[in-house]
């Protein structure tokens, strides 16, 4: 089992998919040694997906100094395993959906995640209990999204291709609209290292909900993900994730 996931790590090595993979569905009940090191391998990983897994234990949770988003939904892991993500400082987008997560203590491990912004409980116990959202808020402050919603528990609201292909911001919840110094003469959705828009991606540029904090903010239908000037290249990997 162990063994699929390692080739299927080696695979993505050789195809150049240096800054994304996806593991779901590939039985992992545990993460291994020698699985550890293969994706430790990606020093420039900045998406990872291991859902539906079967997880039990998130032990020997790889070290990866770039990445910003997680998915681990639809696993067996005990809440108690969260603790071995509290290395991973650069997280700013977390999906725990459909795990044993049950009450607001599990997440305490999560705290030590300062850049983490966008948290996904959805078909959690937890997420069934009483002021659920104000209290994950309120235990996380630096959170600006829960299942989708902000702290007021508004949806947020975004562009149209022809909005963003003129780099124009999608309006926030205030109707304020930003600028966007984009370059719309490249074309190349599929490079990481362009700057522009893949309209064919489910992933638009949204306003700086940090109001002048130095960080440009991109979302879709999971959230919202702000990347700093060194990291904006990014954001077409994680559309690409997000797909």
């Amino acid at each position: 089992m162990t063994k699929e996931a390692i080739d299927a790590v080696k695979k993505a090595v050789k195809m150049g998919q240096n800054e994304e993979l996806y593991l779901d569905d590939i039985p992992i009940p545990t993460i291994s040694l020698d699985l550890r090191r293969e994706i430790e391998s990606l020093p420039d990983l900045m998406c990872l997906s291991l859902n539906n897994c079967g997880l039990t234990s998130l032990a020997n949770f790889p070290k990866l100094a770039n990445l910003i988003r997680l998915e681990v939904m639809e696993n067996k892991f005990p809440a108690k395993e969260l603790e071995h993500l509290s290395a991973a400082v650069t997280l700013q987008s977390l999906s725990l959906g459909s795990n044993k997560v049950g009450s607001l203590s599990d997440l305490i491990p999560l705290k030590k995640l300062e850049a983490l912004i966008q948290l996904d409980l959805s078909e959690t116990d937890l997420a069934k209990t009483p002021d659920y959202r104000k209290s994950v808020f309120e235990i996380l402050p630096n959170l600006q999204v829960l299942d989708n919603l902000d702290a007021e528990g508004n949806e947020y609201e975004y562009s149209s291709e022809s909005e963003v292909a003129d780099g124009e911001f999608a309006e926030n919840g205030n109707g304020e609209e930003g600028d966007f110094e984009g370059d719309d003469d490249e074309e190349d959705g599929d490079n990481c290292d362009e700057k522009e828009l893949d309209l064919l991606n489910p992933i638009v540029l949204l306003e700086d909900v940090t109001k002048g904090g130095g960080t440009t903010t991109f979302g879709n239908q999971f959230g919202r993900f702000p990347f700093s000037s060194d990291s904006i290249n990014s954001f077409n990997c994680i559309s690409n994730f997000l797909r």
